[in-house]
């Protein structure tokens, strides 16, 4: 049904709309040329035309996927400031809430961001940026509950929780605000209703805090760029034909099953102990990698770094569990497997998700490094070394 519905919003194709752009200047003409776009040339079929060039990218499509992948690269890039990662460290993007500072024009790179990434779908072309639980909903009008917060700020959402649950009397001195710090943008503070700043939160009325909190938190600090990035994205693809989904399909359709790049992987993989690039378990564990179908190596990086998302700068971008940068690690460590009717026992690799740390034993063979490696994504066995 749904791709139906792509193909009848389609306008009438008489020629395609030329996207006329300079390689020096590609991230700006893209903003201007997808800006001055009306609706029907946003669904329409694009060509790209480089100054200087002859030749128009119709290259069976590849100039096209080319050009979303740079543009993703370029919105998502956190030093640009329109996003950043949620704090609860799934290397899922949420709207940067101090955008303005680094953008003064941040909303019309916004509705920019909800255009292209809307055009992408209609193309049917995976981007490698997921975004926060909570923009996904906001994208389908679904209301936003107290344990989404979980997939933002599992702290945040911690603390609240237990404020639900618990009494609050001399333990918690809250007011109805909120205090932001930051060392490049200064301390921000926001009132969740009128006079909040003066009002203390009670056992009376901490329900009432906690609903403003998070409608605060997921939407009323962000309110402009998430209305800019929405009303790009419904532009060209209505909202209502969006509500067939739920939001994990919505995040699928949008970004498609990872496609993890194991020569990337590789080339940003640290070692430590005895293992270097060229040890035989390595070269065995990187066979083993190889041979994996894509979930299969999707498991194994959500086993090692707590998620199967891979940066859109790729694994050199990876983070560890307090958000600093923290490249993917193999351990060498003993195999103290036992050999028993000319069988070797499994010993399950170990993994350490707060440092993408894997504990990788001296495997005496690849058919025992696999079985092994399999069992334990099959059992999610993390932190615990089983043995047969």
């Amino acid at each position: 049904w749904f791709q139906q519905e792509l193909l009848r919003i389609r306008p009438p194709q008489i020629a395609p709309t030329e996207i006329h752009l300079r390689r020096s200047e590609l991230t700006h003409d893209s903003w201007n040329q997808v800006a001055a776009l009306t609706v029907d040339q946003m669904r329409s079929d694009w060509t790209f035309q480089f100054a200087g060039e002859t030749n128009t990218g119709d290259d069976a499509g590849g100039v096209t996927k080319e050009w979303f992948e740079i543009m993703t690269k370029e919105v998502f890039n956190q030093e640009i400031g329109l996003f950043k990662f949620t704090e609860a460290h799934n290397l899922a993007y949420q709207i940067n809430e101090y955008s303005d500072y680094f953008q003064p024009q941040h909303l019309v790179w916004f509705k920019f961001t909800g255009r292209m990434m809307a055009k992408a779908l209609l193309e049917g072309l995976p981007l490698k940026a997921h975004l926060a639980q909570t923009l996904y909903k906001h994208m389908l009008q679904i209301p936003v509950k107290l344990e989404d917060l979980a997939g933002i700020d599992l702290e945040v959402y911690q603390s609240m929780s237990w404020m639900k649950d618990n009494p609050i009397e001399n333990v918690l001195f809250n007011t109805f605000s909120v205090s932001l710090t930051h060392e490049i943008c200064g301390d921000r503070e926001f009132e969740l209703k009128p006079g909040g700043k003066d009002m203390d939160v009670t056992d009376d009325n901490k329900h009432e805090y906690i609903n403003l909190y998070l409608e605060w938190r997921v939407y009323g600090n962000r309110k402009a760029q998430i209305k800019a990035f929405l009303g790009g994205f419904w532009e060209v693809i209505p909202v209502e034909m969006l509500k067939v989904f739920d939001w994990q399909q919505l995040e699928l359709l949008m970004c498609g099953m990872p496609e993890i790049d194991v020569k990337d992987w590789r080339a940003n993989t640290h070692y430590s102990g005895e293992y270097h690039h060229k040890h035989k378990v390595i070269t065995m564990f990187w066979k083993v990698v190889e041979e994996m179908d894509q979930e299969d190596r999707s498991k194994l990086l959500q086993f090692v770094t707590s998620s199967s998302v891979v940066p859109v700068g790729g694994f050199s971008q990876l983070q560890a569990g307090q958000g600093e940068p923290c490249k993917f690690v193999i351990e060498c460590v003993p195999y103290n497997g036992k050999k028993t009717n000319g069988q070797w026992s499994n010993q399950l690799p170990k993994a350490h998700t707060c440092f993408n740390r894997l504990d990788l034993p001296l495997y005496p063979s690849q058919e025992i490094l696999k079985s092994s490696l399999l069992i334990a994504l099959q059992t999610e066995a993390i932190g615990f070394t089983m043995e047969e």
